[in-house]
């Protein structure tokens, strides 16, 4: 599990308030200006995405793109540090002599534990407001976006992957995530 590395990473990335707030604020600009890309095109000289010879109509959204995707694979390793740690905390948990703690006192802890970090990270998980579920509405399923959009399912998959955003979440948020995703299959049978 790499404990002291999987620490250090969630000093850095959650944890640190100036480099949390950069972060974020970066992400902002990434995952919801459309006019990066334009932006991009005009410093087009400057950048290189993947080693790849990009046509001039397409690099400004390739290299946007290529910035969204790792923007959410960064938020999406927080993520999974969670789960894995708190896999770990319930595997030991389980190796105790006698388990005697409730559902309820599980949540709590689960919400007392990482509470904080899903907060700070509702600009970008919160079905309502938040940026990776605006991506999802406003994506235009070419080709350039699938990948993207695959790393918002991740993230969002990453999120319920262990339980902790539906003890960390809101009902609210619950129900919308739920709803949403729901509607959406449905639709695929219309």
């Amino acid at each position: 599990y790499y404990s002291p590395f999987l620490s250090i990473w969630l000093s850095i990335m959650v944890d640190d308030e100036i480099f949390f707030d950069w972060m974020k604020s970066y992400a902002v600009l990434i995952l919801s200006c459309s006019e990066t890309a334009h932006n991009l095109q005009a410093a087009r000289a400057h950048l290189v995405v993947n080693d790849e010879e990009l046509s001039e109509t397409s690099l400004g959204l390739r290299i946007v793109n290529s910035f969204r995707l790792n923007v959410i694979k960064l938020y999406r390793i927080c993520l999974q540090i969670f789960n894995l740690t708190h896999e770990k905390s319930q595997l030991s948990q389980l190796s105790g002599v006698n388990r005697t703690r409730s559902a309820a006192d599980d949540e709590t802890t689960i919400q007392e534990r990482y509470g904080h970090h899903f907060r700070r990270m509702s600009f970008l998980l919160s079905p309502k407001n938040g940026l990776a579920m605006r991506l999802l509405s406003e994506s235009r399923l070419s080709s350039l976006d699938l990948p993207v959009l695959h790393e918002v399912f991740g993230l969002i998959s990453d999120s319920f992957n262990m339980g902790l955003a539906q003890a960390c979440f809101d009902r609210a948020d619950i129900f919308t995530y739920v709803n949403s995703h729901y509607l959406g299959f449905l639709s695929l049978y219309k």
